[in-house]
Order: C-alpha cells, then sequence, then structure tokens
C-alpha cells in the first residue's frame, strides 16, 4: 500500500482549533503515534470525519468575512487581507490529514468490504475536492494520491477535478443501494443511516450543476434529472451537520464560535452589513427577520450614549457625525446603507474593510447568539458574556454544511436560471420556511422559562411568552412580505431576492455564501470595502506557502485569478 508522503505535499495542518486562529495552526506529528500505515479502519474513518469537520470550518472562515457575513478586518484593501500563510492550515487538513487517511482507509477497508465505510469517504472526499478547487483553483489530486513516487505532485486542471469529484459521487450512490455492509461504528453525521447518505451525495452533484451552470448549457437538465429521479436532502431531518457537544476540557469540544465569544477574551466582530440585511433597515420588509435573535448576542442594547473613545468607526469619531457619517460610495450602492454600526440598539460589529486599531469595544460587541454556535439567546436585556464558558447553550451547536433550507434556494435559483421545471417562488418560500423552522429548534437550547419582566397586570413575561410563541407568526409575516416583493420584482430582481434570502439562511456557512456571491454577484447591495477603490476582489484564494516553497512545480497565483465555473462580471463585486 502507498501512503502519501505528507510532509512534502502539505507538512501544516490542524487538528481542533480555535475560530479566530484556525488558519495559522500547524500539526505536530508523534514519530510514535498511530499512522495510516498501522491503524484500523475506524480509527482512520474517524479521524477522517474530524478532519472534514475542520477543513469546513476553514473553509468557512475564509468564505464569510469575504462575503460579509462576517466583518472582514485583516485589511482596507483585499491585496492586504490575506496572506499565502494564512492558507497552510486549510491545505494541511487536506493534504497532510484527509486525503492519505481517505487513500488508507478505502485501501483497508476493501480487504474486509467494508463498502458502507468506503462509499461514505468518497462523498467526504467529493466535498472536498469541490471546495480546494472553489478557493484555489487547479489544486494537486491524481499525482497527490500516488505515494512518493511524485513528491512534488502537479496540479490537475480544476474541471477535471469537479468531473473527478461527480464520479465519486458517482460510485458512493451505487455502492450504497447495493451494499448490505454494515455502518461505521461511529457515524458522526447520520448515525449510519445509509439513505441519507445517498440523499447527501446526490445533493453534492445538484450542487455541482448549480455551481457550473455558467460554464454548462445542460446543467438545468441535469439538475432536472436528479430531482425527478434521485433521493435528495429535502427535509431537515436529513441536513448534513456536525453536532458539537458543550464539554470545555479535555476535550473542548464545543462550537469554535462559542469559544470565540463566551470566554475571557473579545469575541469576532459580527458584520454590520449581515446584520443591517437581517434587520427592518435593511430588508425592507417593516420587520426585523425572526432570526436575527437567535443569530445575534447584544451585549449593550443602547448604544446611543457610548463615549467616541469606543467606538471603531474608520471615516468619522462616532457613527452620526454629521452629513460624512456615511461614505459616499456607500449610499451609491443603497441610501440606507448601514455605517459602523448595524443599527443603534446593540447590533455593533465592524463594516467590510475596517482594519483600524481596536478600541475599548469589547463590552459592546454583538457576538455570536445561540444559532449556530450555542451562544445566548438575545431577549432584549444584554449582558457581559465573558464569563468563562458558563452561559446559554454552552456551545452546543452546529456546523450547518448542507441544510435542506440550502437546497431549495438552489432549485429556486436553477429555476429563474436553468430552465428547470420547479416553481421558483415556491422553492423560496420552501426555503426559507425550512431555515427558519431549524433555526427555531435551537430554542431546546434557551432557557425559555426565564423571567424578562412583568405586564401591566403584574404577570410574568418569560423568554416563551415575549419571543417564542409568536415564532410561527412571525415567520408567517415575514414570508408574507418576501412573496409580496417578489411578485413586484423583475427577473432581475426575483433572482435578486432569492440569493439574499439564501445568504440569509447560511449564517454559519460561508463557503456557500462566497461561492454564491461570485456566481451571481448578489444580494446586490453588498456593502462596499470602506475604501471606495479597494483594488481587485478576491476571486480565490492564494496557494499556501507550504505548497509554493516545497513543490518544484508550484508557482503563485493571484486572487484575482477567476474559479473555471465564474463568468461573472469582474466589476460586480467590490
Amino acid at each position: 500500500m502507498k501512503i502519501i508522503n505528507k510532509f512534502i505535499i502539505a507538512f501544516a495542518g490542524i487538528f481542533l482549533i480555535s475560530s479566530c486562529q484556525f488558519f495559522d495552526y500547524e500539526k505536530q506529528y508523534d514519530p510514535f503515534s498511530v499512522t495510516p500505515a498501522n491503524a484500523g479502519v475506524d480509527y482512520l474513518y474517524n479521524n477522517i470525519q474530524l478532519d472534514f469537520n475542520n477543513f469546513y470550518y476553514a473553509a468557512h472562515e475564509f468564505g464569510a468575512p469575504v462575503s460579509r457575513m462576517l466583518a472582514m478586518t485583516a485589511g482596507k484593501h483585499y491585496e492586504s487581507s490575506y496572506t499565502a500563510l494564512g492558507f497552510n492550515g486549510i491545505w494541511g487538513v487536506a493534504y497532510n490529514g484527509m486525503l492519505p487517511d481517505m487513500e488508507a482507509m478505502i485501501a483497508k477497508a476493501a480487504e474486509s468490504n467494508l463498502e458502507f465505510h468506503i462509499a461514505n469517504v468518497k462523498i467526504m472526499k467529493s466535498y472536498m475536492l469541490t471546495t480546494l478547487v472553489d478557493l484555489f483553483g487547479d489544486v494537486p489530486y491524481t499525482e497527490a494520491t500516488q505515494g512518493t513516487d511524485f513528491i512534488s505532485p502537479k496540479v490537475d486542471q480544476q474541471d477535471a477535478i469537479y468531473a473527478t469529484a461527480l464520479t465519486l459521487l458517482d460510485e458512493a450512490v451505487t455502492t450504497l443501494k447495493a451494499t448490505t455492509a454494515a455502518a461505521p461504528n461511529i457515524d458522526m453525521f447520520y448515525g449510519g443511516d445509509k439513505d441519507n447518505w445517498i440523499a447527501f451525495a446526490n445533493t453534492l452533484k445538484l450542487r455541482i450543476y448549480n455551481n457550473t451552470r455558467l460554464v454548462d448549457a445542460t446543467a438545468g437538465t441535469k439538475i432536472q434529472q436528479i430531482i425527478a429521479n434521485e433521493n435528495i436532502i429535502d427535509d431537515p431531518s436529513e441536513d448534513f451537520q456536525f453536532n458539537y457537544g458543550n464539554n470545555r476540557n479535555n476535550p473542548d469540544n464545543r462550537h469554535p464560535g462559542y469559544a470565540d465569544s463566551y470566554e475571557t477574551t473579545d469575541g469576532t466582530y459580527q458584520s454590520n452589513y449581515y446584520m443591517w440585511l437581517m434587520l427592518q433597515e435593511g430588508n425592507k420588509y417593516g420587520m426585523d427577520d425572526p432570526r436575527a435573535r437567535f443569530y445575534f448576542f447584544r451585549q449593550d442594547t443602547d448604544l446611543s450614549d457610548e463615549d467616541p473613545t469606543t467606538w471603531g468607526c474608520y471615516l468619522t469619531s462616532v457613527p452620526v457625525d454629521g452629513p460624512t457619517d456615511t461614505p459616499p460610495h456607500y449610499s451609491a450602492v443603497d441610501p440606507d446603507m448601514c455605517y459602523c454600526v448595524g443599527r443603534f440598539d446593540g447590533y455593533y460589529g465592524r463594516d467590510h474593510g475596517n482594519d483600524t486599531g481596536i478600541p475599548p469595544d469589547g463590552p459592546i460587541r454583538t457576538v455570536y447568539g445561540v444559532y449556530p454556535a450555542g451562544g445566548l439567546f438575545d431577549d432584549g436585556k444584554g449582558g457581559d458574556v465573558q464569563k468563562s464558558g458558563t452561559l446559554g447553550g454552552l456551545g452546543k451547536g452546529i456546523n450547518p454544511i448542507m441544510l435542506s433550507s440550502y437546497v431549495y434556494f438552489m432549485r429556486a435559483e436553477a429555476a429563474l436560471t436553468a430552465g428547470t421545471s420547479d416553481d421558483a417562488k415556491a422553492m423560496l418560500m420552501t426555503g426559507i420556511e425550512h431555515s427558519m423552522d431549524k433555526v427555531f429548534s435551537f430554542e431546546n437550547l434557551v432557557d425559555v422559562n426565564k423571567v424578562i419582566g412583568q405586564d401591566v397586570g403584574g404577570n410574568d413575561i418569560t423568554i416563551k411568552s415575549a419571543f417564542i410563541d409568536g415564532l410561527g407568526t412571525d415567520m408567517a409575516d415575514y414570508m408574507a412580505e418576501v412573496s409580496l416583493a417578489y411578485d413586484a420584482a423583475d427577473a432581475t430582481g426575483k433572482l435578486d431576492i432569492v440569493m439574499t434570502e439564501y445568504f440569509k439562511a447560511l449564517y454559519g456557512n460561508g463557503l456557500e455564501s462566497y461561492n454564491n456571491l461570485r456566481r451571481t454577484s448578489m444580494p446586490s447591495n453588498v456593502q462596499p470595502m470602506l475604501e471606495a477603490n479597494p483594488g481587485t476582489f478576491l476571486w480565490s484564494a492564494l496557494y499556501p506557502t507550504n505548497f509554493v516553497d516545497r513543490n518544484q512545480f508550484a508557482t503563485q497565483k493571484s486572487m484575482a485569478d477567476k474559479i473555471f465555473w465564474d463568468t461573472s462580471s469582474a466589476t460586480a463585486v467590490k
């Protein structure tokens, strides 16, 4: 059996990490530890699952700031926002962890006819390969699986890797439909449910065709065939997600976003634009999105009296500072575009590209809420969250890798752009409904009986009576407003509504939002960088230094290089 030379290909990797430092960790190897050469199938399979989740989260952490889901604070110009060194981590997880473990596990599993294991790993490998392409473009694969025969593996063409990913999915589905082999002992995603793994594989095929619809005139037909003939993720019970625990130490198995915000240090800045988009001012529906109180927790619910030294504004000392409080190129995109703060009742993050010094704003930053990070539900009372991990859901969140809501939004997009027979509006509305139901299900992590006040009769008002009991009505009202806006929009406006609602449903999945923004340039009112001329948008990631420095055939690429499926306008995103 050939084992990949990990050190030549990647050298760097990670295992379990904190969210704000994911890209910078390097994996250290114990020469006496278990290796792919002597590990058992179950050990390898379990390690692959953990690394798969880490790989996903690394992709999310790059895509979320670039797409404005989280604040991008690394630089005021795109070229200075990310360095090649910063991508060593995700590259290491793929080439120093997942790929060699996958090759070794498939070979070992084949010896014992463990076909269920093999099929699942092929599905995860397919996702890994398409994600590497989505981020970097051309990447090694064929020679990277050939062990020390190729100590400097050359890159494969990105469209060929996408084709390989499709083949892996077809092979996996065929195997799962036919096999009677036992499921893996530990299945962290589906608990050994074969039908759900098949649904995930078919959904990944649909996702590939939707991604490539701009360069494949037959993509709509292929999507239609999958919808008509195959089992796909169309119900939340089939959602492909990683479930975190609430253990703080040995090991810390909590959601990274919870550890980021609820320990003893200031949390990651939320995106002012994303919060604004979820609120009445940004969504134009006359009401806050019902998911906002699940997504975000406001530490301070009244920002109007803050000292000027507290603000981290870029162009002015405070958010409201006369006629210059909103940059003109912001107003050109949307006259109501937020600046410096999402809204004065506590939605405080940072604007896209604000890399200025950090003021004493830790106590007023909006932080991750109960979904998907397992934090606090926002009951409007605020409060300090730096309590050594003792608040809210204790980090028992999820990584929402592929949810049923995403599938309905993809189907809506395909109906509008690729000629499928789905009713685009019906798909849109179902996507919103599934998203809200998913988010609202996190009420099981909320102290719904917490008393937050009294009514005029002296009766206790609880979180349940004030917020939870009315979620169904709030969802219906919101969807009614979206329906009216959709009916009144032209073709471009309809797609914009679909992609904007998809963006709002994606909280916790920056990879899909990054792909969607590049493919459609929507939401159309996406917040620009604070600099009016920020340079070329990050159309792709740089190759990591470990790859460029250690591979004799590698040459650095440009962040201006587009992925093969992206033929959108080069000036569409600022």
